[in-house]
C-alpha cells in the first residue's frame, strides 16, 4: 500500500477515534493496540491536575476516560475538521481547543491541546496530549 493510501487511513482512524470522543468512548477502547500507551501530559511538572500521567493499554485508557468524566465537563469543544488533521508516515497530528467545566463547579476555562497518535496496522499504539498545562493546573488550583 502506497504512503499516501496509509496516511488516509490513517487520518480517517483518528477522525473516527474524535468523533466517538463526542458521542461514545467506549467505542474508542476497541480501535487501541493491547500495548497502546497513552500519554496525558506526561512527565508535567505542573501539579495536581488529577488527568495527567501515562495510562498503558485499553483497560487504563478506559479508567481514565471514567477519570476525565469525573473531573471535567465539556462545554464547548473546536472539534476538528478532516482538513485540520495531518499525517506524516505512521503518525497523525491535530490540535484545537475546549472550554471545560469543573465537575460540580461553576468555573469553566478554555485550553488549547494538541493531540499526536501513531497508528500500526490500523490500530492506535500512542496518543501523546498535551495540555496548555499552565492553564490546566491553575483551574485545579481552584477547585
Amino acid at each position: 500500500m502506497a504512503a499516501k493510501d496509509t496516511q488516509k487511513e490513517n487520518i480517517d482512524l483518528i477522525a473516527k477515534i474524535v468523533g466517538y470522543w463526542f458521542t461514545d468512548k467506549s467505542k474508542i477502547l476497541p480501535l487501541l493496540a493491547k500495548d497502546c500507551v497513552y500519554e496525558v501530559s506526561a512527565g508535567s511538572t505542573w501539579k495536581g491536575v488529577p488527568i495527567f500521567g501515562t495510562y498503558r493499554g485499553p483497560k487504563r485508557v478506559e479508567s481514565f476516560f471514567k477519570k476525565l468524566d469525573e473531573q471535567l465537563i465539556t462545554s464547548q469543544c473546536f472539534r476538528p475538521r478532516r482538513n485540520h488533521y495531518h499525517a506524516e508516515g505512521d503518525r497523525v497530528s491535530v490540535s484545537g481547543s475546549t472550554t471545560y467545566q469543573l465537575v460540580g463547579k461553576r468555573k469553566t476555562f478554555h485550553v488549547y491541546w494538541w493531540l499526536l497518535w501513531t497508528v500500526r496496522r490500523g490500530k492506535v499504539v500512542r496518543l501523546q496530549w498535551k495540555f496548555d498545562e499552565a492553564k490546566m493546573s491553575e483551574a485545579f488550583k481552584k477547585k
